[in-house]
């Protein structure tokens, strides 16, 4: 299919001087043509005649019309003076003359004739001239029938003109253009719409030199067959369009993005370094230890996204705390000065006195024995006596204080019987152990050992009852540090050293416990819930992750925990499940450490 145009443009007349030449038809001409070549939108052949002798285009007109055929558009574009011969309109040429008008001239009517001669049926002639709507009065005249007829079977044949019988074509040198040119080529390079036809052309003209212009467009339309037939198609230019604006727009949004990550990298960097340092002057201080700072700076390289609850609590706390809207105690909790509490130091000018050692008896001094009182009778002790033993807690008072605990436990017996033995001869008695006669009179002690022996008699029933209370009030020794306390919890892996039965899981590597009185006091766990655990097998994934003894477990896959019974259950459940990974939310607890929360995945 086949769509030509031919496209004549006359800007200077030489042959007859009382034609004024005009200024912009040479560009209506050449510009319209232009844009109608365009093989994605109009897809025209143009044939270009400026300031050409009329018969050259008539030739040229004659030859083509006759070669084109049903399928083929064929489009006639004129661009300079009118000229009235009558009624009849003459298309002004580089050769015309006023007196010789009908003969130097490209009629109209002529043109219309090659237009009907011509095979295709899809025609369309546009005449930018003054006086262009006397074109109409061919089909207003006698013969109008006739020059119907000759169109009849075409699609659609029409006439675009610039302006009335009775009005001038106007050029402005603003737009460089004829003002009805102008719209046209306008039309079609905005491509206001994806398909412009015949009827779309023109009323974009029309609604446009209304307003800007003094003329009026005129059309006709011949033998209209339904919608007008097509001028030029802007689907794939617009299509290109939109994908190229997408391009851009992704592209904008992506340089967005990067930019927003930049910036949030610069902030987490900014945070972290802000971080390391407030910590690690509370680590100089000794408030905090160096691997408590180092996992909270880890804690914050971390993707938020990707933390459990707890842990995103956690890091809120010390993202706050990095920008100086919560304080230490905030974050950390009470209790974490790790300086220990130094002695008071006496002023410079105090001079602490010397310390002498207490005086020794006399060698040389004969010993003499006070003979015991019997049982039952009261000892009558010395004033310095007195006022030592009023600082000591009396037996009887020991007594009301020892006796629940020797209500609920066995006794143990301080002082087992000893098998008697010969008696030893002493030096200075007789065989039988007697003191000779002369010797057995005795004198007052003297006053410094009357009140030792007392005060070493008082000292070491105390110590007696200590020792006896936790003997048997707790079954162990003072223990030094919180490991301690578990390497003794976890030597029996069914029964700690409390009491307190322990269940061991052995798809995990532990033992738990319930958290009672006795594993609190023995684990040191006052503050926290769940299970404390009292077991972890060395080759184990818990291992591996640094659990032990004295951890509590507060939680699996964000269920409670609070007792050992609860972790059988959710491991009975979890292998019905068939689940191969399980989180435990294990609450590490120490004396010099801070509590703090930490979720570690667990192979089972």
């Amino acid at each position: 299919m086949r769509k030509v145009a031919f496209l004549a443009g006359n800007d200077t007349f030489p042959k007859d001087p009382s034609i004024p030449p005009l200024r912009f038809t040479q560009n209506d001409a050449r510009e319209l043509a232009e844009i109608l070549e365009d093989p994605e939108t109009c897809g025209f052949e143009t044939r270009l005649y400026l300031n050409r002798p009329s018969q050259e285009v008539l030739s040229d007109l004659d030859q083509i019309s006759g070669e084109l055929g049903q399928d083929d558009t064929l489009l006639f574009y004129y661009s300079g003076h009118g000229k009235l011969r009558g009624n009849e309109l003459c298309l002004v040429s580089n050769e015309t003359t006023t007196t010789r008008l009908g003969a130097t001239s490209i009629r109209a009517r002529l043109v219309l004739t090659y237009l009907q001669e011509s095979l295709a049926r899809r025609r369309i002639l546009i005449l930018d001239c003054c006086h262009s709507g006397a074109i109409g009065s061919i089909y207003r005249a006698v013969d109008s029938k006739s020059a119907l007829d000759g169109l009849a079977d075409s699609f659609g044949s029409y006439i675009l003109t610039a302006s009335t019988t009775i009005e001038l074509a106007e050029e402005r040198e603003k737009d460089g253009h004829g003002v009805f040119t102008k719209a046209l080529i306008d039309c079609l390079r905005d491509g206001v719409k994806e398909s412009i036809t015949v009827n779309d052309w023109y009323e974009y003209a029309y609604r446009r030199l209304r307003v800007v212009a003094n003329q009026t467009p005129l059309k006709w339309g011949l033998q209209e067959e339904g919608p007008s037939f097509e001028i030029a198609n802007f689907k794939a230019r617009h299509e290109r369009e939109r994908q190229r604006k997408r391009e851009q727009l992704e592209q904008e949004r992506q340089l967005e993005r990067e930019r927003l990550e930049r910036e949030r990298q610069l902030e987490r960097e900014r945070l972290i370094a802000t971080a390391r340092t407030r910590l690690g002057a509370y680590v100089a201080l000794g408030e905090l230890t160096g691997e408590q700072a180092e996992e909270a700076v880890a804690l914050l390289k971390r993707d938020e996204a990707r933390l459990f609850p707890r842990d995103r609590r956690y890091r809120d706390d010390l993202v706050r705390f990095s920008k100086g809207e919560a304080s230490f105690l905030e974050v950390f909790g009470a209790g974490q000065s790790l300086r220990p509490e130094s002695a008071p130091r006496p002023p410079e000018n105090e001079v602490s006195p010397p310390l002498t050692p207490p005086e020794a008896a006399v060698v040389d001094q004969p010993l003499t024995l006070s003979e015991p009182p019997a049982i039952g009778q009261p000892v009558t002790l010395s004033a310095p006596e007195a006022a030592i033993a009023d600082q000591f807690v009396t037996a009887s008072e020991l007594a009301v204080a020892v006796e629940p605990v020797l209500l609920s436990e066995p006794p143990v017996v301080l002082n087992p019987p000893v098998t008697p033995s010969a008696p030893k001869v002493l030096p200075g008695t007789d065989g039988g152990g007697a003191l000779p006669e002369a010797k057995k009179s005795i004198s007052a002690p003297p006053e410094k050992i009357a009140l030792f022996i007392p005060t070493l008699v008082v000292i070491g029933v105390v110590i007696l009852a200590v020792y006896f209370f936790f003997a048997q009030g707790n079954k162990s020794v003072p223990l030094a540090d919180h490991e301690k306390r578990a390497s003794l919890a976890v030597t029996n892996p069914v029964e700690h050293k409390s009491g307190t039965p322990s269940l061991v899981v052995e798809a995990v590597g532990m033992g738990f416990a319930s958290l009672n009185n006795d594993t609190r006091f023995v684990f040191s766990l006052y503050s926290v819930s769940g299970v404390v655990v009292t077991m972890v097998d060395p080759g184990s994934a818990a291992a591996e992750k640094h659990i032990r003894p004295g951890n509590v477990l507060s939680a699996i896959n964000n269920e409670n925990v609070n007792d050992p019974t609860d972790v059988a259950k959710i491991m009975k459940a979890l292998k019905r499940d068939g689940k191969q990974s399980a989180d435990f939310a294990i609450t590490i607890v120490s004396i010099v450490d801070s509590t703090r929360h930490v979720t570690l995945p667990l192979l089972w």
